[in-house]
């Protein structure tokens, strides 16, 4: 039953039981026979998974397995999460102090539902014979692993000394590793130009829960559950650039192999510090776009034409959009976005001005609506217009215009985002700055110039008032006020606007100015 010489399979369970002199059966988990030992390890406590590593066939008296029911089961979950090969439970009926009774129908249950096998060793076979033939088995396993350790580390050498990019360095990996691989991002993307998707889709829940560890140290792969791939293994190992998981390893194992799951910790490990330069990188063309992109628009603001492609040259022939972000006083996702831009494959310039951003985004095969959703995903505390589609020779004022217009729409209707395309809102939004400024001014100026005198708060009380369309019970609620306070608050609304608000036609003209203040808050009071 020896394996053949310089073959790179390890023993399975099921071969291990096949070896009559080891007294061994399979009594559980028989749908787990096939999985392959990378060791033969006792140990008697009842938490042994903090010194595993995956692949072991635990060894035990007994002694480790708990008599309550829901405590055998959790002892078996624990272990199959940390990939053992099996469990290998020695039967010391012969010296008269264990009952297989002992194992409940829980535990056969779980055993048979995690396909977690599990051994009993009979007669009087001692634990170090299990260990010397599983030994013996993967002599020669060792040797190619070892083999293969030294080429992973001559290739990182070459590459440090060529400079090659990321994608020749994964594909000579997958050569001498043993393992396909890819790296992706989050959104399940290659994390750079030139990567192949993996081999075997992996699901973003996956990706998810590898990235959701906290153990990024150590970083020990698991294989994902089997998903009809046959006789190869699945992993996903956490990526970090700069302490920060930025994506995941995707391994998948030759046919017929488990792989080195050691050697796969070490490539994370290289494929971290490569991944870490690109984002250096990125981080070096985020600041010169920014840059780029904001002298643009100075230039534009100045009177002086300047078009897409100026902003973004080298992209003749592309499409584009233009996004103005009202970033508010919660900044989240902003910082970030560059990145999760690149794993949406949209190149982009971005700078921002106090709470507003303005992007310039490249389309690519993409279109509107993916660039609106991906910025709605990535920017939860932010209102964003989007222009529409336009080609490098657009004039980069309008883009811009048409960006702002549609964040007065997202305003008015208080969406996330809107695009210029599928905006359709009352024709006065499409007044310049200063005419808004101007219908503001006249109806709330002194309201305005009161609240910010005294801090009162009737600009919000009238707003508050019209929304709850003029009912006093549900304003003074909403407002925390008794009903005669907001009375009292009314009345003064009305002598400092001259307007009434028992009048249809002098409350259009207070909502009107509301509605233009709100715009004017969101997207800057100057068009410039």
């Amino acid at each position: 039953m020896a394996l053949a010489p310089g073959t790179d399979k390890q023993l399975t369970v099921r071969q291990l039981t096949e070896y009559a002199e080891l007294h061994c059966r399979i009594i559980a988990g028989e749908a787990g026979g096939d999985r392959r030992i990378s060791w033969a390890h006792q140990n008697e406590l009842v938490d042994p998974t903090p010194w595993l590593s995956g692949g072991e066939l635990l060894m035990t008296t007994g002694m480790a397995v708990p008599s309550v029911p829901s405590a055998q089961v959790s002892y078996l979950e624990r272990l199959a999460e940390r990939g053992v090969a099996g469990l290998a439970i020695g039967d010391r009926r012969l010296l008269g102090d264990l009952d297989l009774s002992d194992l409940t129908p829980e535990f056969y249950a779980a055993a048979d539902r995690l396909a977690l096998p599990i051994v009993l060793v009979t007669g009087w076979t001692p634990f170090i014979a299990i260990a010397q033939r599983v030994a013996a088995a993967s002599q020669d396993s060792v040797h190619s692993r070892m083999a293969r350790h030294l080429r992973v580390y001559q290739t990182l050498a070459e590459f440090s000394r060529s400079g090659a990019r990321l994608p020749e360095c994964i594909r000579r990996l997958s050569e001498v590793s043993g393992y396909e691989l890819s790296v992706v991002t989050p959104m399940g993307r290659p994390i750079y130009e030139g990567i192949a998707q993996p081999a075997f889709p992996v699901g973003l829940p996956d990706i998810a829960d590898a990235l959701a560890t906290k153990d990024y140290a150590s970083r020990v792969p698991q294989p994902l559950p089997d998903g009809g791939h046959g006789d190869r293994r699945v992993f996903v190992v956490p990526v970090l650039a700069n302490l920060r998981p930025v994506g995941v390893l995707v391994a998948v194992s030759n046919e017929g192999s488990d792989g080195d799951r050691l050697i796969l910790h070490h490539i994370a490990t290289i494929v971290s510090l490569l991944v870490a330069d690109l984002f250096r990188e990125r981080e070096r063309e985020r600041r010169e776009g920014g840059e780029l992109l904001a002298r643009a628009l100075a230039d534009a603001e100045r009177g002086k034409s300047r078009t897409i492609g100026d902003a973004f040259p080298g992209r003749p022939s592309e499409r584009f959009a233009f996004a103005v972000v009202d970033i508010g006083e919660d900044p989240a996702g902003w910082r970030e976005l560059h990145h999760r831009l690149n794993e949406h494959d949209f190149p982009h310039r971005m700078t921002r001005r106090s709470d507003r951003g303005a992007l310039l985004v490249a389309l690519g095969d993409q279109d509107i609506g993916d660039l609106g959703a991906a910025l709605e995903m990535h920017l939860p505390a932010a209102t964003v217009g989007l222009s529409s589609s336009v080609a490098a020779a657009t004039d980069l004022a309008i883009a811009r215009r048409e960006a702002r217009w549609s964040l007065r729409c997202a305003a008015y209707d208080g969406l996330r985002v809107q695009s210029y395309a599928s905006a359709a809102q009352p024709s006065w939004l499409m007044l310049e700055a200063s005419g808004m400024e101007q219908i503001v001014d006249d109806v709330l100026g002194a309201l305005i110039a009161h609240d910010e005198q005294t801090g009162a708060e009737l600009e919000q009380t009238l707003r508050v008032f019209l929304e709850c369309n003029r009912s006093w019970k549900t304003a003074s609620e909403k407002l925390f006020i008794h009903r005669q306070t907001l009375i009292h608050r009314v009345k003064r609304i009305e002598q400092l606007t001259g307007r009434r608000l028992d009048r249809t036609d002098e409350v259009c003209d207070l909502w009107l100015s509301i509605k233009a203040r709100r715009a004017l808050t969101l997207t800057g009071a100057a068009d410039d």
